[in-house]
């Protein structure tokens, strides 16, 4: 409970003040609810001609004028409308649940985005995925539950002092009898309900690493005959989850028919005690009253119980949710509390490394560097595998900060200050392109709006890249329909025509011709050497010879 209550204390004011409204509209629903029950007794003793003596003058007044017309109306008047309170309440506590889930999952996603390069390489993607598309919805049916408790809570409290009112001795012995059933349902299934919480967690986690393993790994299954182990591996892990998830829906509910019919048992007692104490007509409403009292407040007290089995088996998925939520990220507000946020930087100069070098997240550093790079410059880097060539790209385009050292653009200090305005000023280009959901042409100016797409642009591009009869298919395809229409070297040049698009000062380049062939190869890097001499490139490339006409090579096994 205290972890879904955390994620709401996350939410915004505006929000916050809507769950308080929203708890002002279920109190004022459970008074009308408890009046509602209150006038079942001048009914009933309209019907049976008596008048029982009732310490609430309100109803005494209606019994001493034992007008059925105006009794009747009242009551249906207060049926009615405490079923419109109930509608709109319902209505309510949905919409507000369900905006909480959108306004989580958006929140965690603004961190995911927001996040450094180094928090990101430690998340699961399989458990991010379980978390947005699972966890969510659980987080939205659970602030359903609490909604729930909390109006079984007001109800269950307003019918007990009206209980009381009538008869304090029957009202106390019989809380104390349900409440000490709940309490050894909950004693006895507080260990199970626990670990059911932290199985769920893992099972839903594990289920989206299944089914991206399946997805990423579809060739070497399909050739390797492995279909049966991939099979068994996630219908052995569905089972389990599937398994867990009916233990704690049944501890949720089963109370329910014991309580029901230790209820119905207690009703007959109470009747035969006053039965063998002469029953007579004025206790006939107080029989009605007390099995209409029990037949609204037993549905509550379990509705509360349920809500809160559920609430409790899916703490460790609101701790997934919260660690999101906490996730560490580049603090954008912060950024711009600072006198100098988002400062503008220009390249008209040179780019110069200072001295620096990064630290791995096993203690390991890269080698000190420092050289500098003029603006028009075409630059390529080379060295051994895993010597950091691709740690040193990431490091100059602002992806992760260097640990020691510094970066200067124009003799300006590249920091989180005018780290915004120096990703305006470059493009990167990728071992592979990972293509959206889209038209080619939405691909290549890639998150720019659809109206403000200039198509002429890309025409113009496509055409420098050789790729423009790409922009004669369908315009929009399946990610199986893209990996079956493009070749390794139109992917690449898809890739390019993409930097191209954003009209960068700076491109660099992350080994884009490692997977192809060499006429490909060549073919790329002929493109590369077409582009405009105002443009500096910085590429990686384990093939000298696609460094010819550069500028420079920089050797980091040398440096």
């Amino acid at each position: 409970m205290s972890k879904l209550l955390q994620i709401i204390n996350f939410l915004e004011k505006k929000e916050k003040k809507r769950i308080f409204l929203l708890i002002i509209l279920i109190i004022i629903t459970s008074i009308i609810e408890a009046i509602t029950i209150n006038a079942v007794i001048p009914v009933l003793s309209i019907l049976t001609g008596t008048m029982p003596s009732l310490d609430i003058k309100f109803l005494n007044t209606l019994l001493q004028e034992q007008n059925l017309e105006t009794i009747l109306t009242v009551f249906s008047i207060l049926i009615i409308l405490s079923a419109i309170f109930k509608l709109y309440t319902l209505k309510c506590s949905i919409n507000i649940s369900f905006n909480i889930g959108l306004l989580t999952s958006k929140k965690i996603i603004k961190n995911i985005i927001q996040t450094d390069y180094e928090n990101r390489l430690k998340l699961n993607d399989s458990e991010v995925i379980g978390t947005i598309i699972v966890k969510i919805n659980d987080l939205i049916r659970n602030i359903n539950n609490l909604f729930n408790i909390i109006t079984a809570f007001f109800s269950i409290i307003l019918i007990i002092i009206i209980l009381i009112t009538y008869n304090p001795k029957i009202t106390i012995v019989t809380i104390l009898l349900f409440s000490l059933i709940y309490i050894i349902i909950f004693l006895f299934s507080k260990k199970i309900i626990s670990d059911n919480s932290e199985t769920i967690n893992n099972k839903v986690n594990l289920s989206s690493q299944n089914i991206q393993e399946i997805l990423t790994n579809f060739t070497d299954i399909k050739i390797n005959n492995l279909h049966k182990f991939f099979e068994k591996k996630f219908f052995q892990n569905e089972s389990d989850l599937r398994k867990t998830q009916i233990n704690s829906t049944i501890i949720g509910v089963f109370p329910k028919y014991i309580i029901e019919s230790i209820g119905l048992l207690f009703i007959a007692l109470i009747i035969y005690y006053l039965n063998t104490n002469g029953i007579n007509s004025e206790t006939i409403p107080l029989v009605g009253f007390l099995a209409l009292s029990a037949q609204k407040i037993l549905p509550y007290i379990q509705q509360a119980y349920t809500g809160y089995v559920d609430i409790k088996s899916n703490g460790s998925s609101f701790k997934s949710i919260i660690d999101y939520i906490n996730i560490k990220k580049i603090n954008i507000n912060l950024i711009n509390k600072t006198n100098n946020a988002n400062k503008k930087i220009s390249f008209s100069q040179n780019i110069c490394l200072n001295k620096i070098s990064y630290k791995y997240s096993n203690g390991k550093f890269t080698k000190q560097i420092s050289f500098k790079i003029k603006k028009g410059e075409r630059v390529g880097i080379i060295g051994k595998s895993g010597i950091g060539k691709t740690t040193l790209l990431n490091m100059m385009m602002g992806i992760i900060r260097p640990t020691s050292g510094s970066i200067l653009i124009d003799n300006q200090v590249l920091d989180h200050n005018n780290l915004e305005s120096w990703h305006r000023l470059i493009s990167y280009v990728p071992q592979s392109i990972h293509l959206i959901e889209a038209s080619i042409y939405e691909n290549i100016a890639f998150g720019i709006e659809t109206n403000l797409i200039d198509y002429k642009k890309i025409k113009d591009i496509c055409t420098f890249a050789q790729i423009d009869h790409l922009l004669n298919f369908n315009n929009s395809y399946s990610n199986d329909e893209k990996r079956e229409k493009y070749s390794g070297g139109e992917m690449q040049r898809l890739a390019i025509s993409r930097a191209l698009y954003k009209d960068a000062d700076v491109l660099f380049f992350d080994e884009i011709t490692s997977s192809l062939d060499k006429e490909s190869e060549k073919f790329i890097i002929d493109n590369i050497k077409k582009i405009g001499k105002d443009k500096t490139i910085i590429m990686i490339s384990h093939n000298t010879s696609n460094f010819i006409d550069f500028d420079r090579v920089i050797n980091l096994d040398l440096c």
